[in-house]
């Protein structure tokens, strides 16, 4: 019964996807927050260093 098994693994597939596809989401997320963080705060650093030093 070939058909039922490839049915079964569309199902198990589409399942799987649609547990993933959130976690991917969370994921692409945490990363894009976490480079403009670190770019943020080297900017930040930098405003502050050039500050200082014309003091």
């Amino acid at each position: 019964m070939p058909t039922t098994e490839l049915g079964n693994m569309v199902i198990i597939i589409g399942s799987l996807l649609f547990l993933l596809f959130p976690i991917f989401i969370v994921l692409l997320n945490y990363f894009v927050v976490k480079r403009a963080v670190v770019k943020g705060m080297q900017k930040y650093h930098r405003m502050i260093e050039t500050q200082e030093e014309d003091e």
